[in-house]
């Protein structure tokens, strides 16, 4: 979910935390390795170097009000990864 959806009444904090696992788990990465998979559907038959992405080492929580309640959503935006590999 995305706040772009929503009207909060307003935004309380961000939460930065270390991540659990500096490093994918083995599960992580076989998800991963399924998604490229599914890539070479597309695939105009071109050699594709595969090169696992980075892992974030935090996690980013964002807490708002919306219709009188409290929520806490995780932000798993592609763009949050790159600006922390950007600005890191």
């Amino acid at each position: 979910m995305t706040l772009a959806l929503l009207r909060p009444e307003k935004i309380e904090r961000l939460d930065i935390t270390p991540a659990k696992s500096p490093e994918w788990s083995d599960a992580e990465k076989e998800k991963l390795l399924q998604i490229h998979s599914q890539l070479k559907l597309f695939d105009s038959g071109d050699a594709r170097h595969l090169q696992l992405l980075r892992k974030v080492p935090f996690e980013f929580h964002y807490e708002y009000r919306c219709g009188g309640q409290t929520w806490v959503h995780k932000i798993v935006d592609w763009e949050a990864g790159a600006l922390f590999w950007n600005v890191y």
